[in-house]
């Protein structure tokens, strides 16, 4: 099941949601059964992540909550940050905009009391402030978040990095700045044809390890019935 959830990660990268999905709707229901809650938890905040990607918004936010109520009530301060960035997250894609900001104050404080907090965490953080006041018309201060959130060095933030790279081009566009946007836009053009690159090995590889999934349930529907066969064959003799 834990394999399975990671799995469902995997075929979330190459945007295969109903199997990515199915994946971890059965990881879920097996940690419920088990009364996992750690890893019941992280399967919700799965599908949450699967589900905003599908555009299935609503249905990602009940997931996210869910998750966020389980990290509240095992004491999981860390896990209980992480989800309330993933609330962030969905609100802004629903347009919540106060909502979402709220729940990325409350993240940026729950986290900054724990040790888990790193730059990665940070890094994602200021790029779902950077999407925020983006879509409030402060590109400004847009760019600012962007600027911390995908500055070289360090780790990188939880993020669709070449989006960012469109997103901080267009707030540079709109505080007049078009040199800076137009560089913007070529790194985002150059990592979006990188990305293009990957996807496809990976749809090869995702294909090749469904053909040879397809051959082994081939041999075994034609074993099984070679053995029907051989079972009439031996009653036949018998009678």
């Amino acid at each position: 099941m834990v394999a399975g959830g990671r799995l469902s990660m995997a075929q979330l990268s190459v945007r295969d949601y109903p199997q990515a999905l199915a994946l971890v709707d059965e990881s879920i229901t097996y940690f419920r059964e088990q009364n996992a809650q750690i890893r019941l938890a992280t399967a919700l905040d799965r599908r949450a992540a699967i589900l905003k990607a599908a555009g299935r918004l609503d249905e990602a936010l009940l997931a996210a909550t869910e998750a966020l109520r389980i990290h509240e009530r095992i004491g999981d301060r860390v896990g209980t940050g992480l989800s309330q960035l993933r609330m962030c997250n969905v609100e802004i894609e629903r347009n919540a905009l106060a909502e979402a900001a709220r729940w990325c104050d409350r993240a940026e404080v729950t986290l900054s009391q724990t040790s888990g907090m790193d730059d990665n965490d940070y890094r994602t953080l200021a790029a779902l402030r950077g999407r925020l006041l983006l879509a409030l018309g402060k590109s400004k201060e847009a760019v600012g978040q962007f600027d911390r959130a995908i500055a070289p060095g360090g780790a990188q933030p939880a993020d669709d990095i070449a989006e960012l790279y469109e997103l901080r081009s267009r707030a540079h566009a709109a505080v007049g700045d078009y040199p800076a946007a137009f560089n913007d836009q070529g790194e985002y053009l150059r990592r979006m044809r990188e990305q293009g690159t990957l996807d496809r090995i990976r749809e090869v590889a995702q294909l090749r390890v469904q053909f040879e999934n397809d051959q082994e349930k081939q041999k075994i529907a034609l074993l099984e019935k070679d053995n029907k066969l051989a079972e009439e064959r031996l009653k036949s003799q018998q009678r």
